[in-house]
């Protein structure tokens, strides 16, 4: 991939590996930003706006940007081929396709634009099969260990690994965590009571794929997130997690609520003090997904369990996580 401080006119990040591309997006976004380049955020369909930053050029325009185009396949692909034949980068911009860009249909925007740049300026980061997801996240372990310059065995990789889970992003997190301890033993060599001392009680991170599998509403990821962040603490997680968590069904409902009101998506990006992209493209269609009375039911429930930790129930963390799969599949606690 090409040095972001000085981008190609297009490249693509591609794939099904969500921690890949969303790392190479935030070193492209943080590279910009770094060398001047204002960063500007938008989706495919929005062809005028795309189509303005391309043709704003020379003496009317000065700035140098960095376009990030998420959902590319609503461009135009006419529009972008031949901007990435020019040799001009102050817009530069950047195609983010969620899905593996080998196979993307071959009339598809993404298809036909990554058919004509230079093969360098793409990027597809693919997750591996479920088969092999252990073996995989053990080499990623291993390759982040040595970018943190961390020593770590082959076998505490793989007890690591079996412990946390196959999740990219959270084995990132406890290996930020591990250096951290580690430094603080004055050490870079991450050994078994180290380890133990880094997993948290209770980590954001943890929680996020709960999160982000809840929102989905895709029973089957939620249960294994559901597991390994279990797995990954030693004390009950269930009324951090019902913070964590419940903060974002808030937010959904808020969201849902406005929605059936019938105000405009920029009205509510200002009320909610959210992002516009991030209103469009993450929180509302949770909450169009959800609907207004699930979202009410499932955050009473939550709010029950709450009151039944602080009354003395022996398994508060089978009721959370009964609440939450019960409500993606359709049903409420009883």
């Amino acid at each position: 991939m090409s040095k972001w401080s000085n981008p190609p006119p297009v490249t693509v990040i591609a794939g099904t590996q969500d921690f890949f591309r969303r790392r190479e997006l935030q070193a492209a976004a943080t590279a910009a930003d770094r060398a001047g380049r204002r960063v500007e955020r938008m989706v495919g369909s929005d062809r005028d706006a795309l189509s303005r930053l391309l043709s704003a050029t020379g003496v009317f325009f000065s700035d140098k940007v960095l376009v990030i185009v998420h959902q590319p396949d609503g461009c135009d692909a006419e529009m972008l081929i031949p901007h990435g034949t020019q040799t001009d980068n102050d817009v530069a911009v950047l195609l983010h396709y969620e899905g593996d860009l080998e196979k993307a249909r071959k009339k598809s925007t993404m298809a036909q634009v990554a058919a004509k740049i230079d093969k360098r300026f793409t990027a597809n980061f693919l997750a591996p099969k479920p088969w092999e997801a252990q073996e995989y996240a053990e080499k990623f372990v291993q390759k982040e260990a040595r970018r943190l310059k961390l020593s770590i065995d082959a076998p505490l990789v793989t007890n690591l690994v079996t412990i946390v889970g196959s999740d990219l992003g959270v084995l990132a997190y406890e290996l930020r965590k591990a250096h951290a301890v580690c430094r603080g033993n004055n050490t870079m060599e991450v050994t078994g009571p180290l380890l133990r001392q880094s997993i948290a009680a209770i980590s954001e991170a943890g929680a996020q794929p709960v999160v982000e599998h809840l929102g989905a509403r895709n029973v089957g990821r939620l249960a294994r997130a559901l597991t390994a962040m279990r797995r990954t603490h030693a004390s009950d997680p269930t009324m951090k997690g019902i913070a964590f968590v419940g903060r974002n069904i808030l937010q959904w409902l808020q969201a849902a609520s406005l929605i059936s009101a019938g105000i405009s998506p920029e009205e509510i990006s200002r009320e909610m003090e959210v992002n516009p992209w991030i209103f469009r493209n993450k929180i509302s269609p949770i909450a169009k997904k959800w609907g207004e009375k699930n979202l009410a039911n499932l955050l009473s429930d939550l709010a029950d369990i709450e009151r039944g930790i602080k009354s003395g129930h022996v398994n508060p963390w089978v009721e959370f996580e009964s609440a939450l799969i019960k409500a993606v599949t359709g049903g409420r606690r009883g």
